[in-house]
């Protein structure tokens, strides 16, 4: 009995070594911050993350804000953003610019339109500006009432830097007639600005009047294309000629894609010309979310964003009217509307009403879960 109490009294003594040695363990639980396909710039803020339009040239963005242009310029030394305050820029949200590389146009009062460089940092003014009362004595205003509806820019700009926009005038008798103005822009010797404008009149039937519109307004090309609403689409070409190249259709957007034209309507039909916008093939029942949505050349591919939501896509034809699409990723873009994308070096940007938002081009193309 004596060696057994010994034996217990040895393993008693153990177990409460064995119980002081051992160490109490703390459980901590850490959450790991989620990651987005999409990162917001960190550059912007205030007015400047509401980006109205967006345009490039080789080494930067241009983006339009309330009262402001923002140039995003990537360099050696990592992402570095550019801010120069615009006082003549509109504050109205309503209002869509055009901008290219060379020259963005400005709506200004009723009868001037202001042409600026986007240059890097803003500095002096190197524009000039249209007055369309000089062209024009019975000029009553800039034509956009269609450009608010449909929020697409007001004018449209070509690769070969000449303006095409709409203006309202009144005839002889006093009566409201919607006119073009089409103006070649170049640079002089100081890098400014200089225009050589005219005025071009629609052709005579169906009569323009008081409710006539420029709706939407694109360059493709060498010519440019004019949906007009009941009025019907136009082709400008840059020599000033105009011809009437179909009848009513309300077109959103048009867009060029391997050699074909295409142009989407509020009435969910599709408009298809192979030969420079001269005629046009009708195909129904096209998808509503296409007249809702703006395109892009990325990389090697037509990609689509609604306006009205973040949604991203790739667009294919498999056959004329028959679309494929492929929805992108867009997380980390939430509660915000796409107004603008391009592609600048590897980097793809999203213009956003809620920041300027990128990702890397490799990884563009995945498709949503």
């Amino acid at each position: 009995m004596a060696r057994i109490g010994t034996i217990l009294l040895s393993l008693g003594i153990v177990l409460t070594l064995a119980t002081a040695c051992k160490k109490e363990v703390e459980i901590q639980v850490r959450e790991v911050p989620k990651t987005y396909s999409w990162a917001e710039t960190p550059h912007l803020t205030g007015l400047a993350r509401v980006i109205l339009g967006m345009g490039k040239d080789e080494r930067a963005l241009y983006l339009q804000s309330p009262s402001y242009l923002g140039v995003v310029a990537p360099g050696s030394l990592g992402q570095r953003y550019f801010l120069g305050y615009l006082s003549y820029l509109p504050a109205d949200v309503n209002v869509r610019l055009p901008i290219a590389p060379t020259f963005l146009a400005v709506p200004q009062l009723d009868t001037l339109v202001a042409l600026i460089r986007p240059t890097e940092p803003i500095s002096n003014y190197s524009g000039t500006t249209i007055r369309l009362r000089q062209l024009d004595p019975r000029a009553q205003s800039t034509s956009y009432p269609g450009s608010l509806l449909q929020q697409t820019p007001f004018a449209a700009i070509s690769a070969q830097n000449y303006l095409l926009f709409g203006y309202r005038s009144l005839t002889a008798t006093n009566m409201p007639v919607l006119r073009l103005v089409l103006a070649r822009v170049t640079l002089d010797n100081n890098q400014h600005l200089q225009t050589q404008s005219r005025v071009l009149d629609f052709p005579g039937s169906p009569a323009f009047d008081a409710t006539s519109y420029v709706g939407t307004i694109t360059a493709i090309d060498d010519y440019f294309l004019v949906d007009c609403g009941r009025n019907g689409g136009y082709k400008v070409r840059q020599d000033g000629t105009i011809s009437r190249v179909y009848p009513e259709a309300q077109v959103a957007t048009f867009y060029k894609w391997q050699g074909l034209i295409y142009a989407h309507t509020y009435r969910n039909t599709l408009l298809l010309s192979a030969d420079g916008g001269e005629t046009w093939r009708t195909f129904t029942n096209a998808p509503s979310f296409l007249s809702q949505s703006d395109f892009r050349i990325i990389a090697d591919s037509l990609v689509g964003y609604v306006r009205t939501t973040h949604q991203l896509y790739t667009l294919r034809w498999s056959s004329p009217g028959t679309p494929r699409i492929r929805e992108l990723k867009n997380d980390g873009m939430a509660q915000v509307t796409i107004t603008g994308l391009e592609q600048l070096h590897d980097t793809v940007y999203a213009g956003t009403t809620g920041g300027l938002y990128r990702r890397p081009l490799k990884a563009f193309f995945e498709a949503a879960p």
